[in-house]
């Protein structure tokens, strides 16, 4: 296959587990299961199609922007797919989280599909396309699940660090602040008492 033929394939794939989650049970392994196939599917397809794909598109004046706003899609995609992840699969907003990765996704799909692929089919032969198609077969092959779950499970650590990071700095601004109020305080108490007058 090509790479857009492999590429296409791919959206299929991860259609076809989307739907089955909108119609699995909240309770017991499936959901859960269909999840991480899910987020296996879509990690190893993004690093591929970053890895293989998007190069050849970022390097063309007329698809750069198509490719930087595909790029930005795919991470906030995976954002989504962690937050799902962090999410009891019989919480009521579990549903609704996969309903708004789904839109995103299609929209994602629909535009690398009907404008980005008419574009880059022009710049590459017949050759090139399978050629590339191939590399992309391969990149997916050395992600692998496990590593793409690692890759999930460190996105959520530094996450994690940056917001601890950021309370860390507000507790720090806090004695500051009251240091400012101290010096203020001891600033009026050094100003010469002033002796009212009497008219």
């Amino acid at each position: 296959m090509d790479i857009f033929e492999t590429i296409r394939t791919d959206h299929a794939l991860c259609r076809e587990i989307m739907e089955q989650m909108e119609e699995s049970s909240p309770r017991g392994k499936t959901r859960e299961r269909l999840l991480t196939k899910l987020a296996d599917e879509f990690t190893m397809h993004q690093e591929a199609e970053e890895a293989v794909f998007y190069p050849t598109v970022l390097d063309e004046k007329e698809t750069r922007d198509a490719a930087l706003e595909a790029i930005e899609e795919h991470h906030v995609l995976a954002m989504i797919l962690q937050d799902l992840e962090g999410t009891a699969t019989d919480d009521e907003r579990w549903l609704p989280k996969l309903v708004v990765f789904r839109e995103i996704f299609e929209h994602h799909a629909e535009e690398e599909e009907e404008e980005i692929f008419d574009e880059v089919q022009d710049l590459l032969t017949e050759d090139e396309a399978d050629d590339m198609g191939k590399e992309f077969a391969q990149a997916k092959e050395k992600e692998t699940p496990k590593k793409a779950a690692t890759k999930r499970g460190a996105a959520v650590e530094a996450d994690e660090e940056e917001e601890e990071e950021e309370e860390e700095e507000d507790i720090d601004e806090g004695p500051e602040e009251e240091e400012e109020y101290e010096e203020e305080d001891e600033d009026d108490d050094d100003l010469p008492d002033v002796e009212e007058e009497d008219e």
